[in-house]
This record gives structure tokens, C-alpha cells and sequence, in this order.
């Protein structure tokens, strides 16, 4: 060995603790708050933390801890499709590629945890891939770890990620609905964050319905790369034109939205969350925005209330879908269809009356109605743009009803 060899290694051990430590919130969720850069970190300090062990110099209980929260998030946060939120950048990067790159990495990277810290009963079921194969022989007998969720947690409180979500039947695809109320990112460049604080997801059976577009470029583009990121690029509201966060470049910002959950209610029929961010009070006239999801297990509905509050303003509100939903729209009100694993769907989505409503797709100047799989890779997808004013705390109202095949919409069965 090298003279100063085990203390430069033991060392440069202690300093990746230490960062892994920084980039995660108490509960295990990544602090850049993109969901694809969550994954990345698990797996530099899954693999790091293997390769220590095996040479002899294990990481702290602490650290195994950590990574051990890391995995049961990717358990909970995942659709039935074992898919993640789009939240944030994404760049696909690898730690270690042993097996066929694919877009989705999840179930690979939670067979990866399974083999280090094992399963528990909620998490979904994922098969063994090469690189957890390797490490469950390299590091032997699993890490125990204990006072793991005995249940699926569905809320991130420090990170401001909370899904609400039906239980998938044989005739009833699950609703999987993302809500965006915590930080920004992270540290004061925040520079994998984009500007989408009170946004949401719907899958409907892991297909997109109210889709994140994503990411698509991160250099050489510079309007697309600034559509990927902007407020009116997520499904939420644009007061007066402006960003809720100031950029400050393509991977700096300058001022960011503090989001908040106001209030959170995940049990029985009607699962409700409430959030709102201060990205506008910076504006002339400061404005506040706050919006309501509830999800109705029974009727299958989704209602999405947003009120600005501080006099009035001009509003952009966004709806994005995902590339295999098609739109019919009219006036206030647009019906959807879908193909997919799931065997396909529709929807009828009511949108807020007060505001003009115009339908998009694949345009460039400006962009709008895009939806990108990966770095590299868009297509085009439909938008719906409703844009008008509206007084202080005047509620905008929108409801998305599933429509599965011989299930009646609450106003027929009425």
C-alpha cells in the first residue's frame, strides 16, 4: 500500500458522505428536485457505498440509512408501470452501464436496491438486472436496516411531492396524480430545477395524460432548451407573462418560487392536496398563486382550482398531454383518447370558461406542444392554452372525468 493510501481513501469516503448528505432531504428525496438526477445520486452512492464495503472501508450507518430512504422513494413515487415523475432535468446519465439503456431506469435502479437493502411488501415487483445480480454477489448478505415505511408513502412533506392515487382493478386503470408545492432545487443556481412550482402529472395505467414535457436539450438550443424549462412549458399558471422563477442562464437561477403545501388529505374517497408559491410577488402588483387537486376515487375525477390572489392579472393557464392522447376540443371543453398498455382511454376535460382557449401542436415559433422521451429526442404532443384576466381570488376551475368503456360519467347517471 501506498504511504497515506488508507487515510486518502477513508477520507475521500467521508467526502462523498458527506455531499450524499447534502443532496437529500430527511425523508430520501434528492435535493435538485428532478427526478432523474434522484436516481443518478442513488446509484453513484449505491454503487460507492458496494465497492467500499467489498475493499474494506464501509460506509457509516448513517449512509446506508440514507440510500436505503433513497430506494423506498423510487418505490413509492413510481406509477403502475413502475415509471417516475418527469419533475425536473434529465439527462439519462448512467453510473454504470451493464445492461440495455433504457429511457425508464427506475425498475432497474429499485432491483438494484432490492439487492442491497431488500424489498418490503408495497414495493412494486421489478425483475433482477445485471448490475444487482453483480452487487448482490459482491456485497453478500443484505443491510438491514430498520424503521422503514410499513406502508407506501404517498407524501414527501420536506421535498413538496405528494401523489394522490386510485388502486388499479382489472376494469379500473390507476390514477396517478403528481403535486408540485416544495423548493425549487437546489442550492442558489438551483440548475437542474425548471420553473414549475404548483404543476401536476396524470397517468392514467402509466400513460400520460396531463404530461411534464421534459427536457429534450440542455446545450446548442437555446429556445428549446427555455421552453423545456418555463412556466408555460408545465401543466400551471403564467401571471402577467412572466416566469415564477428569474433565469438566469440555461443552468442558473436567479430568483426562486418558494413553494408551500397548505394542506394535505390522502384518505378515503376524495384525496385533496392544496399549495401555493410566491414566484409573483415580485411582480408590480404581487401576486400569489394557489391551487387545489382533488381526486374523487369514486367518480374517477380530477378537479384543479387555481386562484391568484392581489388584484388583477393577465393569466396563462397550460395544459400539456402526452404524446399518444388525442384532443377534440370545443369552446370550454375538449375530449381526449388514448391508446396503451392499459388497453387505452378517454377523458372529458372542462376547462375555466373565463379564460380563451386555443389548441397546439408541434409549433416553433413559438414553441408549444412538445413532449420530449429523452436528452436528444421530441415529438410533438398537444397543448391547450386558455389565456385571459381574472380578479383577485377568483377561482378557476378544471375537471378532468376518465371515461373507462360501460362506466357511466356522474352527470349520466344522473
Amino acid at each position: 500500500m501506498v504511504p497515506g493510501e488508507h487515510r486518502w481513501r477513508r477520507g475521500s469516503l467521508r467526502v462523498l458522505e458527506r455531499e450524499l448528505d447534502r443532496n437529500t432531504f430527511p425523508s430520501g428525496v434528492n435535493r435538485e428536485l428532478a427526478s432523474d438526477y434522484h436516481g443518478f445520486v442513488a446509484e453513484i452512492g449505491s454503487f460507492a457505498a458496494v465497492e467500499a464495503s467489498a475493499a474494506g472501508i464501509p460506509m457509516s450507518d448513517a449512509t446506508w440509512r440514507l440510500l436505503c430512504a433513497m430506494g423506498d422513494v423510487m418505490a413509492a413515487l413510481v406509477d403502475v408501470r413502475v415509471q417516475p415523475p418527469r419533475q425536473g432535468d434529465s439527462d439519462e446519465g448512467r453510473v454504470v452501464l451493464l445492461d440495455a439503456p433504457e429511457h425508464n431506469r427506475w425498475p432497474a435502479l429499485l432491483s438494484l436496491s432490492e439487492a442491497i437493502f431488500g424489498r418490503l411488501t408495497w414495493w412494486p415487483v421489478v425483475q433482477p438486472a445485471v448490475a444487482s445480480t453483480l452487487v448482490g454477489a459482491l456485497l453478500g448478505d443484505k443491510q438491514q436496516i430498520g424503521g422503514r415505511p410499513s406502508t407506501r408513502p404517498d407524501r414527501f412533506a420536506d421535498a413538496g411531492i405528494t401523489i394522490l392515487r386510485t388502486r388499479a382493478t382489472d376494469s379500473e386503470p390507476e390514477i396517478w396524480v403528481r403535486t408540485d408545492g416544495g423548493p425549487h432545487g437546489f442550492l442558489s443556481i438551483a440548475a437542474h430545477a425548471h420553473a414549475d412550482a404548483l404543476s401536476v402529472e396524470v397517468r392514467h395505467g402509466g400513460t400520460d395524460i396531463l404530461a411534464d414535457p421534459g427536457t429534450y436539450c440542455y446545450h446548442g438550443e437555446p429556445d428549446w432548451r427555455r421552453y423545456f424549462q418555463s412556466t408555460i412549458g408545465h401543466n400551471t399558471l403564467e401571471v402577467d407573462g412572466q416566469w415564477q422563477s428569474i433565469r438566469g442562464g440555461s443552468f442558473l437561477v436567479r430568483r426562486h418560487a418558494r413553494g408551500r403545501e397548505v394542506d394535505v388529505a390522502l384518505d378515503g374517497t376524495i384525496a385533496s392536496w392544496t399549495g401555493e408559491h410566491d414566484g409573483y410577488t415580485m411582480l408590480k402588483l404581487p401576486a400569489t398563486h394557489r391551487r387545489t387537486v382533488r381526486l374523487d376515487r369514486k367518480a374517477r375525477s380530477i378537479d384543479i382550482v387555481d386562484a391568484v390572489e392581489g388584484g388583477s392579472h393577465r393569466l396563462r393557464l397550460a395544459f400539456h398531454f402526452g404524446p399518444q392522447v388525442q384532443v377534440r376540443f370545443a369552446a370550454a371543453d375538449a375530449a381526449l383518447s388514448w391508446g396503451g398498455p392499459s388497453g387505452g382511454g378517454g377523458a372529458r376535460l372542462e376547462l375555466p370558461s373565463e379564460l380563451n382557449w386555443t389548441l397546439h401542436r408541434g409549433e416553433t415559433d413559438p414553441v408549444l406542444g412538445w413532449y420530449s422521451t429523452g436528452l436528444g429526442d421530441r415529438e410533438e404532443a398537444f397543448t391547450l392554452l386558455g389565456e385571459g384576466s381574472c380578479q383577485s381570488g377568483h377561482a378557476l376551475r378544471t375537471r378532468l372525468t376518465f371515461t373507462e368503456p360501460g362506466r357511466r360519467t356522474p352527470s349520466e347517471a344522473t
